[in-house]
């Protein structure tokens, strides 16, 4: 039992449980950046309903596409929320790595673990870049279509519609180039993702091939 326990009590430090964890994390940001990619597109379809195909009462159109903007804006704070706790958790594996560097006596063992140790730090910081990126076009998406919000809530009319054509069309032509954005960091993740776990996809791409399809969201 005490033989058992000292086990245990290892495996709860393990580096690799440190990497499980963060492999959860990105799997987890992949599924919730699909989401917001898919409140996304509602809320561009909304408005583009609204502006296109209006009913004689304008204000449940309205309504619903003010409803779907807020979500999309809630979608995006929980998206930068798993950003930052994906940034401490892969720290907290890079430090459990140190750690385990530090104790090696082989050097051969050790540089060929401190390379590895360089490799993944490299793939995971293009992917916070990536992450970065991505969400700073999506914020400024975000408050165009505040801004046409409050336009429309100011001039909810036949005409206020009109005059925010052009306005909704340039919102769907950037919201296309924000789509793709999201879709590639939703596959670097997951990709990201599997490569960190040690229960790692059947289907995981080789080093230098390009992501995978993003996992299902959770």
């Amino acid at each position: 039992m005490l033989l058992a326990a000292i086990w245990l009590a290892g495996c709860t430090t393990a580096g690799y449980k440190q990497g499980d964890t963060a492999a959860l994390d990105m799997q987890w940001a992949a599924g919730e950046v699909q989401a917001e990619s898919r409140t996304l597109e509602l809320a561009i379809g909304a408005l583009n309903a609204l502006v296109t195909q209006p009913a004689d009462d304008l204000k449940p159109q309205f309504v619903y596409f003010s409803h779907v903007l807020d979500q999309l804006a809630s979608a995006a704070t929980r998206v930068e929320n798993t950003r930052l706790r994906i940034n401490q958790k892969n720290a907290a594996y890079f430090q459990a790595w140190d750690k385990e560097l530090a104790g090696m006596d082989y050097g051969m063992i050790r540089n060929v673990s401190q390379s590895r140790r360089t490799e993944v730090s490299n793939r995971l910081d293009r992917v916070e870049r990536r992450y970065q990126e991505t969400q700073a076009v999506v914020w400024p998406m975000i408050t165009y279509l505040q801004d046409i919000r409050r336009a429309l809530n100011a001039d909810l009319t036949a005409g206020g519609l009109t005059a925010m054509k052009n306005v909704v069309e340039h919102s769907r032509d950037n919201a296309a180039k924000v789509q793709t954005g999201l879709a590639a960091l939703a596959d670097e993740l997951a990709d990201a993702s599997s490569r960190l776990s040690s229960v790692p996809s059947s289907n995981a791409s080789p080093d230098n091939a390009v992501p995978r399809a993003a996992a299902t969201a959770r």
